[in-house]
C-alpha cells in the first residue's frame, strides 16, 4: 500500500529494525543524528533528525502538600535504568573462559572513553589483540550481545557517576527499580531509594522539589537526554553530561553540563550554594524549551517533512 507513514524511533533503531521491515513510504525520524547513516545503510530512503521534546501538561510547575514535599525534597535525584540483569550478564556470570571476561571488560572501558565509537568496531579490535573470536550461532544472538555490552556500559558509567557522589553529604534520591538500584549501588546509606515513579504523576513532583535533577545520558553520541526537557519545563534546574546537541536546541551555556566526575561534584556544590543563580538559569531554559521543544512542535515538524517529501 501506498500510504505514507511516520516512525519516530526514540530508542537505538539498529538494535531491532530489520532490513525486511524498511518500505520507501515509511520515514524515520530519529532523535540522535548518529543515527542518521545506520538507517540509511539499512535501507531507508527518508531519515531525518526529530529531537526530543515535553509534554507541559504534565511537566509543568506545581504546588505540592506537606507530605508530597516531605517524600521527595531532596538535594539531587537521579531517575533512570540501571540495565541490572544486562550487568549481570557481562560483568558478575562466570565466563567459560577468561579471555571472554577480558574482551568484555576492554570494550566497556573503551567505548566509555570514547562514545563515538561503535561496539562492533571496538569488538573486533580487541578480539584481534586478543587473537580470540567469540562464537555466535547466528547474527541476532551477536546483536543482543552487542546490545548487552552496550547495557552494561550504561549501568558501568552510571554506577561510576552516582558512586562519585559518596562523600558529599548530600540528600540524594535514586529512582528505579529499586531491588536493581540497590544491587548495583549497595545500601550503606548515601542514597535514599524511591523505587519506580509513575511518570504522569510522580515524576513531576519529584522534578519540581528536586534542587538539582542529575542526568546521565546512555546511548546516544549526540541527542540530549528527555530528563533536560521534562525537568525544564517544570522549571526546575537540570545538570547533564554534555551531549552535541545542546549546542543546537540552546543557546551556549544556557544548559549546565558536567565533563566528568570531579566536574559534577564541583557544579553540584556550586549551585547548591547559589540558588539565585540556579533559578535564573532555570527560567531561561524553561523559556525556551515551552517555546520551542513541545511534541506539538515536533508533531508540526513531522507533519510538515511528511508533507515536502510526499506532496500531501
Amino acid at each position: 500500500m501506498k500510504i505514507p507513514c511516520a516512525s519516530w524511533l526514540v530508542d537505538i533503531p539498529t538494535y531491532w529494525i530489520e532490513r525486511e521491515s524498511i518500505f520507501p513510504y515509511c520515514c524515520a525520524f530519529v532523535w540522535d543524528r548518529s543515527f542518521l547513516d545506520d538507517l540509511k545503510r539499512l535501507g531507508f530512503e527518508h531519515a531525518h533528525l526529530l529531537c526530543l521534546c515535553t509534554n507541559p501538561r504534565i511537566f509543568r510547575e506545581i504546588s505540592l502538600s506537606q507530605d508530597e514535599s516531605t517524600r521527595f525534597s531532596c538535594d539531587v535525584s537521579f531517575v533512570g535504568n540501571f540495565f541490572y540483569r544486562f550487568y549481570q550478564e557481562c560483568y558478575l556470570d562466570k565466563k567459560s573462559d577468561p579471555r571472554i571476561q577480558a574482551i568484555i571488560d576492554e570494550v566497556i572501558e573503551l567505548k566509555n572513553r570514547d562514545i563515538f565509537q561503535d561496539i562492533p568496531d571496538l569488538l573486533n579490535q580487541v578480539e584481534q589483540k586478543w587473537k580470540y573470536s567469540l562464537i555466535f550461532q547466528n547474527p541476532e544472538e551477536k546483536r543482543y550481545f552487542v546490545m548487552s555490552l552496550e547495557c552494561a556500559r550504561v549501568a558501568c558509567y552510571r554506577k561510576q557517576i552516582i558512586e562519585s557522589l559518596k562523600g558529599m553529604r548530600l540528600h540524594l534520591h535514586i529512582c528505579g527499580n529499586e531491588e536493581e538500584c540497590k544491587m548495583i549501588l549497595g545500601e550503606d546509606g548515601s542514597f535514599e531509594y524511591l523505587g519506580r515513579l509513575n511518570y504522569h504523576q510522580d515524576l513531576p513532583k519529584l522534578y519540581n522539589t528536586t534542587k538539582v535533577n542529575l542526568a546521565i545520558n546512555t546511548s546516544q553520541k549526540t541527542g540530549i537526554n528527555q530528563r533536560v526537557l521534562d525537568v525544564s519545563a517544570c522549571g526546575s534546574f537540570i545538570l547533564t553530561d554534555y551531549r552535541e546537541d545542546q549546542d543546537i536546541l540552546f543557546a551556549s551555556g544556557e544548559i549546565v553540563d558536567y565533563k566528568d566526575a570531579d566536574d559534577l561534584r564541583g557544579k553540584i556544590e556550586y549551585f547548591l550554594n547559589h540558588p539565585e543563580e540556579r533559578m535564573e538559569i532555570t527560567r531561561v531554559i524553561q523559556k525556551k524549551v515551552l517555546a520551542e521543544h513541545t511534541y506539538r512542535h515536533q508533531m508540526e515538524e513531522v507533519i510538515g517533512k511528511m508533507s515536502q517529501i510526499f506532496n500531501l
